[in-house]
């Protein structure tokens, strides 16, 4: 059985943030900050769109620099996750879904 759950739901009813982008957690909660030009998911799908990539190529800057990106939003997930547990004591509940 596979259990769905919203992160973003769990944060907001666990943390009071004036903001809950990822990148805005990652800098408050894991003092983490994004290395990349790419700053969000819209600034990624226009820079392949204005420079008419094939992502396919991935000796590309461009696509180079939107995969770190996204390494990076999975990496911040997964710390995200993990600080949850760690300070909130939601090891019981994670735990079983993953």
């Amino acid at each position: 059985m596979t259990t769905e759950i919203d992160l973003l739901i769990v944060l907001k009813q666990t943390i009071n943030l004036p903001s809950y982008s990822l990148k805005y957690v990652a800098k408050e909660l894991l003092n983490l900050h994004y290395d990349t030009d790419c700053q969000n998911g819209l600034d990624a799908m226009c820079r392949i769109i204005q420079n008419d990539i094939v992502t396919s190529t991935p000796n590309n800057d461009i696509v180079k620099d939107i995969v770190e990106y996204n390494k990076m939003d999975t990496t911040l997930l997964y710390n995200i996750l993990i600080y949850l547990c760690y300070h909130f004591n939601f090891n019981n509940i994670v735990w079983n879904i993953i």
